[in-house]
């Protein structure tokens, strides 16, 4: 019996992918293992300046090779799949990785089935949008609720302040008593406030974390106070009340945007309606697309260029109500 030469080049394809996704794991995990070891012996070594290292010349120029290599292949994921809008939203980020880079190899054998090596580009390609658009919608999500929960947050902040309650017991008062996402945010910044650093430093890497305009406010109000001094309750309650009539216009913005977004994803589903209807009427129309093997590649083609219409309204929406 002869094997065709199809299976067998999916057999290979598939094959290197398990092996490419099985090395960057093991990769991954001994940069882990070796970062977490390496902090240990900094903490038991405190009085040195860096780990113990007994390896040999060659063992540390390969070491720092593959470091290089993860690191910046890392990086690049990162970029290509905008996971930096979601770093603060998922907190476990490994397990989302690797359920991505699973779920691809697992389609890829019905895509190489398909469409050849097209559809493997095909694939890989949709799913990195795919991918971009989850980490997109996590981390817009996660930002809007902070952006909605700060002014509340910073009143009470104000009026802790205007009574005398110490700060460091108001951040206290605000992770106990604020809605989550706001209360675990303001609990990593006590963390960070406990282990040493200053309070100005603590709100900027909160606003770096969170990657929000507002919180930007916030940290540059901080960062001010602390080095020029002056009132902290007076300069807060003008943050509060700017911060509320920013969010008053953002509002007013997306009312008067609705007609448009709504315009365009009506033209965004005008497409499925009308093979549906075309369906309804004649269900044998598209029997020839189905039955050519081209006939796929016009529907991938099609689908593409549907998801690259989504993503530019989405994109210019999202630009002017930034």
């Amino acid at each position: 019996m002869t094997v065709p030469a199809g299976l067998l080049l999916g057999m290979a394809v598939a094959a290197v992918l398990v092996g490419v996704g099985w090395w960057g794991r093991t990769v991954y995990r001994r940069m882990r293992v070796q970062e977490r070891r390496n902090e240990r012996l900094i903490r038991l070594l405190g009085r040195f300046r860096g780990p113990l290292d007994i390896r040999g010349p060659f063992a540390r120029r390969v070491q720092d090779l593959f470091s290089f290599i993860a690191e910046h292949g890392r990086r690049f994921f990162y970029t290509i799949v905008n996971y930096g809008a979601a770093k603060a939203a998922i907190r476990k980020n490994d397990y989302v990785v690797f359920g991505a880079l699973a779920a691809l190899l697992l389609l890829a054998w019905p895509a190489f089935s398909l469409l050849g090596f097209l559809g493997i580009v095909a694939e890989v390609l949709a799913w990195i949008l795919g991918v971009r658009a989850l980490y997109t919608y996590i981390g817009g999500r996660y930002n809007t609720q902070l952006y909605e929960q700060l002014p509340d947050t910073i009143s009470i902040i104000v009026r802790a302040l205007r009574v005398g309650v110490p700060l460091p017991r108001i951040l206290d008062l605000v992770c106990r008593e604020a809605s989550q996402p706001t209360a675990f945010e303001f609990t990593r910044l006590v963390q960070d406030i406990a282990v040493g650093q200053s309070l100005p430093q603590a709100f900027a890497n909160m606003a770096e974390r969170v990657d929000v305009t507002e919180y930007r406010f916030m940290a540059t109000v901080i960062e001010v106070q602390a080095g020029t001094g002056g009132t902290l309750v007076d300069i807060m309650a003008m943050l509060e009340k700017t911060l509320r009539e920013r969010r008053a216009i953002r509002k007013k913005a997306i009312a008067a945007s609705g007609e448009v977004r709504l315009t365009s994803y009506v033209l965004l589903a005008l497409p499925f309606l009308v093979v549906l209807l075309l369906e309804i009427q004649s269900p044998a129309y598209f029997n020839g697309l189905l039955a050519d093997p081209r006939g796929y590649g016009v529907l991938a083609l099609a689908g593409g260029l549907w998801c690259l219409g989504l993503f530019s309204i989405r994109f210019i929406t999202a630009r002017v109500l930034k």
